[in-house]
């Protein structure tokens, strides 16, 4: 256990045992680590600067990063069960395997880990695992989003010359209208169909709004002609009607008069819309 140490420049190379004993650095420096040929299990860094690593042709087991700053390259090397957590991990892996890998933040608001999510997601497409590829991927699409929600009360003036009181504030308002768009987008984009990875998010929103629909066809029912025979629209019927319109098969059998067409063609819309990106996120499903 190594606590308050600087281990800057520490070589690990070839086969070295702990005996079942973890290796722990706390609070500690250890800049410019490199392991050539190593076969090491049980290491673990907490709080740690671990700037410039290299490592090559190793195996790397049940290793640890809690909260620490990792940064460095690492080449033709095998990692398993490998965890990090919060902090930042930017290493660059070539010709590297991962085996139960993972990468998770304290908070939903710490943005560190976002390289790591990109390079992981890359990894595991190329090693054919495209559910962890999936996972990382809307990883960093999450960390996307709250940079960008950061960024939408974050005005900074540009340029060598001060804004006057008016300009300031056009540009504040353009600069947070700006983003707040992009997050809205972005926003929008995972919670209907998870960025094209997650379609049966569309099939859950398109039966809310089949529901939705229905709620307004039945309470403003008076706006809807009703097959010869019926005088009032049942729960039921509504149900059918939105359903009806939603996948825009239109029986005609409840026609919307008034303002009521409107909705009805508004959900024909949205229906189609939905179904559209059914499709093409069960074509991006692994």
């Amino acid at each position: 256990y190594f606590e308050f140490v600087n281990a800057n420049y520490l070589s690990l190379l070839g086969n070295i045992s702990t005996s079942g004993l973890k290796l722990i650095f706390e609070n500690s420096f250890v800049d410019n680590l490199t392991c050539k040929n190593l076969n090491l299990a049980l290491v673990e860094f907490r709080n740690c600067k671990i700037h410039d690593s290299y490592i090559s042709s190793s195996h790397l087991q049940q290793w640890q990063f809690i909260s620490s700053e990792t940064t460095g390259k690492a080449e033709d090397t095998d990692l398993k069960f490998v965890s990090i957590y919060a902090g930042i991990f930017n290493m660059d892996f070539k010709d590297c395997t991962l085996h139960e890998v993972h990468a998770n933040s304290i908070s939903k608001k710490d943005v560190g880990l976002e390289t790591a999510y990109r390079t992981f997601k890359k990894i595991y497409a190329n090693q054919g695992e495209d559910y962890k590829a999936i996972k990382y991927f809307l990883l960093e699409k999450h960390v996307e989003r709250e940079r960008i929600k950061k960024q939408i009360f974050a005005y900074h003036p540009h340029g060598l010359f001060s804004e006057t009181k008016v300009v300031r504030i056009r540009n504040k308002i353009f600069h947070s209208v700006k983003y707040s768009l992009e997050f809205l987008s972005q926003w929008i984009n995972n919670f209907y169909w998870g960025y094209g990875r997650k379609p049966f998010r569309v099939v859950r929103n398109s039966i809310a709004l089949i529901i939705i629909f229905a709620a307004i066809y039945y309470f403003f029912q008076p706006q809807i002609k009703l097959p010869v025979g019926e005088s009032n629209m049942s729960i039921w019927d509504s149900l059918y009607y939105s359903t009806v319109t939603f996948t825009t098969l239109g029986y005609g059998d409840f026609v919307p008069i008034g303002q009521l067409r409107l909705v009805a063609a508004a959900e024909a819309v949205l229906g189609g819309v939905s179904l559209g990106f059914l499709v093409g996120g069960f074509s991006n499903f692994k």
